[in-house]
């Protein structure tokens, strides 16, 4: 991969969760969830 894929990477990271952070009542929590499920997903893929 390279710099500017890793760049848009982050950048699209970035913007998906800032737009949680202002769209959803506790943040917090569902950030802390989303992840966490995400993590389980990639845990049980490789």
């Amino acid at each position: 991969m390279t710099a500017v894929g890793t760049s848009a990477g982050l950048a699209v990271g970035a913007a998906v969760v800032g737009l949680l952070v202002q769209s959803v009542a506790h943040p917090d929590t569902y950030v802390f969830s989303v992840l966490t499920c995400v993590f389980l997903l990639l845990a049980v893929a490789v």
